[in-house]
């Protein structure tokens, strides 16, 4: 076998990249990263998130905690302003 690599990630969106990080994070030393798109296209789904994080969350209730502690973050913020 001319090549060998402990892990391949296929794409270059967020997860794909956070893949590959964590198998360099967990030992693996050679990882090979597979890309399709043009140069232009490259990001996965992250190309259209516009920087912004997705998250996995375990239904309503997680997802108004962060409402809540958004809401605070931004009182705080015009408090400050004004």
């Amino acid at each position: 076998m001319k090549n060998s690599y402990d892990v391949v990630v296929v794409g270059t969106g967020n997860a794909a990249l956070s893949a590959a990080l964590s198998a360099s994070d967990n030992g693996a030393k050679k990882i090979l990263v597979i890309e399709k798109a043009s140069k232009k296209e490259r990001g996965g789904n992250s190309r259209y998130t516009n920087g912004a994080f997705r998250f996995a969350y375990n239904g309503y209730s997680d997802l108004k905690k962060l409402s809540l502690h958004l809401k605070i973050q931004i009182a705080l913020i015009m408090e400050s302003i004004q």
